[in-house]
């Protein structure tokens, strides 16, 4: 008996060692440390990772399971980190600017050339950048969706919602906390950006537990608003109000993109805004000179972001294509959805990342363009 109890012990004493050093190597990985070489760190992942893949595939409705963050950007082909690209003739630009964790409490700014993936410029975020940033607390730290000015500037969004820039001797131009910025940067010119915020309250829409989103134009040079409108009060001075009563995942529209028109054509004119209002998945053109929406759309995407002006009558849509819910994450297929208009009607065309850019029509159909 006691032999039995003395090899229960040394079994159980040696799955805890086996489970703590497994947790640490994970860690170490993760914040990442180079005592593993690449092999050894692959497996070890993949070791730490097996139950979770078990338990998803026993039950089907539960989130897939992945240790890294799905948003890291992890490949072998780079010491940055990014996939080099051999043919750059269907690139607008040969410039990468990407915002990168290093470390714990190490992170920067870096300008890569494509396709050979080096470094022209990096700004470090050191310590006196995160600490005159902080405005709200939060659990982890990172910085989001850098943007890059005429004068090597860059403009920068904490995840706390704080707005900043740097000039190009990693020096701050300025910074703003006036509202809690989040998502993309989008620059219309030298003197514009549009950026989403969060604000505390609408004009003609409060409701208890609302999160209203705003759009906002900043001056790139000293970080002033210029101009910041409730999308809530958009739809409503719109004759769209019962967009504000459908959604889900929390009691928001979750603006997720504001893309300004670069030039005007037959369907939108320099300056229109193409809005993504994630949990509504909607679309909206809308013309903020006279406060008119020109045209809107719900679906067929789900969960959309990252709208783009292709040409004169084309957008482009990313649409995740998820739909979270309390227990699970429900995935469709992920892909771009391709709108083009013409001569009244709207084609939508998905664009599949899954099977290598394939593309097949989605939906056809005319849709209502509402003119001012």
């Amino acid at each position: 008996m006691r032999k039995i109890i003395i090899r229960i012990f040394i079994i159980g004493y040696a799955i805890f060692m086996l489970v703590l050093f497994t947790a640490w190597s994970v860690w170490h990985i993760m914040d990442n440390g180079k005592v593993f070489p690449a092999p050894i760190s692959k497996f070890i992942i993949s070791f730490a990772s097996f139950p979770g893949h078990v338990y998803h595939t026993l039950v089907p409705t539960s989130t897939a399971y992945n240790i890294f963050d799905p948003r890291q950007l992890t490949d072998t082909t780079s010491k940055d980190g990014v996939n080099l690209i051999s043919n750059e003739s269907g690139l607008s630009s040969t410039r990468l600017l990407i915002s990168t964790f290093e470390s714990r409490n190490r992170f920067e700014i870096k300008l890569l050339n494509i396709p050979d993936g080096k470094m022209i410029k990096k700004w470090n975020l050191n310590d006196n950048i995160i600490k005159r940033t902080n405005f709200i607390e939060q659990a982890t730290l990172n910085f989001q969706h850098p943007l890059l000015t005429k004068d090597s500037s860059v403009i920068v969004i904490r995840n706390n919602g704080t707005l900043f820039s740097l000039n190009k001797f990693n020096r701050f131009n300025w910074v703003n906390k006036d509202y809690y910025f989040h998502h993309s940067l989008e620059q219309e010119n030298d003197s514009t950006i549009w950026v989403c915020a969060t604000v505390k309250e609408s004009k003609q829409y409060n409701i208890e537990g609302f999160v209203h989103e705003a759009i906002c134009s900043i001056d790139p040079r000293n970080g002033k608003v210029k101009y910041i409108m409730s999308v809530a009060d958009i739809l409503i001075e719109n004759g769209l109000k019962y967009l504000l009563e459908i959604g889900y995942e929390n009691g928001g529209i979750h603006l997720n993109d504001i893309e300004p028109a670069p030039r005007s054509s037959k369907y939108w004119e320099k300056g229109d805004l193409l809005m993504s209002m994630r949990s509504r998945n909607s679309i909206m053109l809308y013309r903020p000179t006279t406060n008119k929406i020109i045209w809107i759309k719900t679906g067929p995407w789900l969960a959309q972001h990252d709208c783009d002006f292709v040409d004169g009558k084309t957008i482009m849509i990313f649409g995740n294509d998820v739909l979270w819910n309390k227990n699970s994450l429900l995935v469709n297929e992920m892909g771009y959805l391709r709108i083009g208009i013409d001569q009244g009607i709207i084609r939508i065309w998905r664009l599949s990342i899954i099977s290598n850019g394939a593309s097949r029509k989605l939906e056809e159909g005319v849709f209502p363009m509402i003119r001012n």
